[in-house]
């Protein structure tokens, strides 16, 4: 049987992951299809594993910034427990954990992004 892809397409594909790592599947797909090429999302899949590309969750950006640490630090030194609960009781915090989505990258293992 012969392939769907072309080597020219499957190079463009591969290019295209590794140059925007958050592309998605169906973005690539899209992005095949207006290129005459009309293919299945786990074909596409397929492709950039056989690539060595597999979809990973990407870092977390750290919480604290190096500039923000000593004022961070000077701020858990002055603050008790009880000061904080004091404080800090009558503000509720709303948090949406339906809203929490892993961004996922494309790129080989032992790599980080």
């Amino acid at each position: 049987r012969p392939p769907k892809l072309t080597d020219q397409a499957r190079r463009a594909l591969i290019r295209e992951a590794t140059k925007r790592p958050k592309i998605t599947l169906k973005e690539l797909q899209s992005s095949t299809a207006e290129t005459g090429v009309s293919i299945h999302r786990t074909t596409l899949s397929c492709t950039l594993h056989r690539a060595g590309l597999y979809g990973r969750v990407a870092r977390n950006k750290p919480l604290l910034k190096e500039k923000n640490k000593p004022t961070r630090l000077l701020f858990t030194k002055r603050e008790t427990p009880q000061t904080y609960r004091r404080r800090y009781s009558g503000q509720r915090l709303k948090l949406s954990f339906l809203a929490i989505k892993e961004n996922t990258v494309w790129r080989k293992p032992n790599t980080s992004l």
